[in-house]
């Protein structure tokens, strides 16, 4: 589309994007491009407005699905987010700290940033996790920069280093914060959901403990029941669930609900393998513990990985976790004859 290509020709050439729209022989930007573009146009220097370019493309190729574009871009991504984009992102986002709109746009290029490990490293190493959740205390009411701010986090969340530097900010108590501040909002569940379904997956980095002590299950929970809708969600929130109860103590302080919310989800989406097979890894895991053995059983947990197993034949990951899950089960004596 006009309004990707644009950008990238300014990015090729060093023209801002302000004389290409007067300039017969350039694309044109209509009206209804990235309102990023327009806010610094008339009163930011020509740096900004590259930076601008940088931003649309990377939005673009990221959301858009514009494959022409995303081509186009690829083979630059990790240079330009290198060389210029990480520290300049995270200067415009120091300058405008009173400006949601721009920093919703410049959350979601860091996202986009962070799919590359290197670049999850050198934004760390530039205090963009910092920045990420002061903007979120300071813009605490904007759910749309709640859902952009998360949705970078959880991409830092699954580099191990990432992790352990949320764990020392305190990030999950920010995190579950956006969640009851926004709980009908699907946006910033789902990604909310997703910054604590990977710091709960590294064992070694304090992540469970972070999530637990933040009250991050109960939250899940609740996020389960308001968006019964969302596959995504309820997979992530499955996933969560799972990880947080692979830690024996822990699981031991989670609600009963939590095995509750799991079975719904998958009672909810038979044919969804996500939901499936991240079920039953939560199964496996609440059922290692004892206390909650019988609870499982009498809930429906027995058929619900049974029903898993069948459905889902080729998913040797699931299988996995659903064998498990029984083989737990069976150490007590009555859900043993229920399974036979």
């Amino acid at each position: 589309t006009t309004w990707i290509e644009a950008p990238v020709r300014s990015i090729c050439t060093g023209q801002p994007l302000r004389d290409m729209a007067t300039d017969p022989a350039g694309t044109r930007v209509p009206a209804h491009s990235p309102a990023l573009a327009n806010d610094l146009a008339g009163r930011s220097p020509n740096k900004l407005l590259r930076l601008t370019s940088v931003l649309i493309v990377f939005l673009a190729c990221a959301y858009a699905g514009n494959m022409r574009a995303a081509e186009i871009h690829a083979p630059f991504r990790v240079e330009v987010a290198s060389w210029f984009g990480n520290a300049a992102l995270l200067d415009l986002m120091k300058s405008q700290l009173d400006s949601p709109t721009l920093l919703k746009e410049c959350c979601k290029s860091l996202a986009v940033f962070a799919m590359d490990p290197l670049n999850v490293h050198h934004i760390l190493s530039l205090g963009g996790a910092n920045l990420v959740l002061e903007v979120m205390r300071m813009h605490s009411g904007d759910a749309n920069l709640q859902a952009s701010a998360c949705e970078a986090l959880s991409l830092f969340a699954s580099d191990p280093l990432g992790n352990r530097k949320l764990v020392f900010l305190n990030s999950p108590r920010s995190v579950v914060t956006a969640m009851k501040s926004h709980p009908t909002v699907l946006e910033v569940q789902s990604h909310c959901c997703g910054v604590l379904l990977n710091m709960a997956a590294i064992n070694d980095g304090g992540g469970k403990a972070a999530v637990a002590d933040a009250d991050g299950a109960a939250t899940i929970v609740d996020a389960m029941r308001l968006h019964p809708q969302s596959e995504e969600l309820q997979a992530d929130g499955c996933g969560a669930l799972a990880n947080l109860a692979s830690d024996l103590q822990i699981c031991q302080q989670l609600p009963n609900v939590s095995a509750e919310a799991v079975l719904t989800a998958m009672q909810a989406y038979p044919q969804a393998v996500s939901v499936q097979h991240r079920g039953c890894g939560a199964l496996y895991s609440f059922a290692l513990h004892p206390d909650k053995q019988q609870l499982l059983a009498a809930a429906g947990g027995i058929e619900a990985v049974l029903r898993a197993m069948r459905e889902h034949r080729g998913a040797a990951g699931l299988q996995k976790d659903a064998c498990g899950a029984l083989s737990s089960l069976a150490a007590n004596n009555t859900n043993a004859t229920q399974q036979a």
